[in-house]
């Protein structure tokens, strides 16, 4: 049973990029192997459409629609599937959704021995059938990574064998102070650990 990682920060039902690169990256550092993961590239999708199943592609995937998640990774690997990226589900989901659409989707085994999927249409990771139907088993893996913080626990924690969660940065990280503001207020916890609050004169 794989550890699904849940990439806290690239939250797609909350309007996250859906192409964080964050774990992809220490997943390379570290040389792990069985490692899965969904990436939002469409330009990645159409050069492995014009290569074709089973050919070699060289890549630089995700990272592409901002600075906040992370930069463009580079994988060598061979085109294993491509497909149209819609699938329908029968289990429970959340919110019930049974219909999806990844739009064109293509799945690269890498050298080193990870799995992307990519997708031209941002789609969470709330069905195992969006695996399924790509013609890939997530329960074959070491690692499996989930965008979200919720939603995909009702598709992924029964074949996970841990569920960690894991406060990247992004748009929805949970770590308030990563962000960059311009108009907060003085003295506001949990920015101030030490901030005061006193009664004001006029609620007196």
């Amino acid at each position: 049973a794989p550890i699904v990682l849940m990439d806290v920060g690239d939250n797609i039902g909350a309007g996250s990029s859906a192409d964080s690169t964050h774990i992809l990256a220490e997943a390379q550092r570290l040389g792990i192997e069985g490692y899965l993961q969904t990436l939002y590239d469409p330009a990645s999708v159409q050069k492995c459409l014009e290569a074709g199943v089973g050919s070699n592609v060289s890549l630089k995937v995700g990272g592409k629609t901002d600075h906040l998640h992370g930069s463009p990774i580079p994988i060598g690997g061979k085109v294993r599937t491509l497909f149209n990226g819609k699938f329908e589900d029968h289990r429970p989901t959340h919110g019930g959704f049974r219909f999806y659409d990844g739009g064109l989707t293509a799945v690269v085994d890498t050298t080193d021995g990870h799995t992307i999927v990519l997708t031209s249409l941002r789609c969470g990771n709330t069905s195992l059938e969006q695996m399924y139907s790509a013609g890939v088993d997530p329960t074959k893996y070491r690692i499996v990574v989930a965008k979200g913080v919720v939603s995909p626990r009702p598709a992924y924690q029964p074949i996970a064998k841990e569920i960690i969660l894991v406060n990247t940065p992004g748009v929805t990280t949970s770590d308030l102070e990563y962000f960059e503001y311009h108009r907060r207020r003085g003295s506001l916890f949990p920015f101030d650990r030490d901030a005061d609050y006193l009664p004001s004169r006029q609620n007196q």
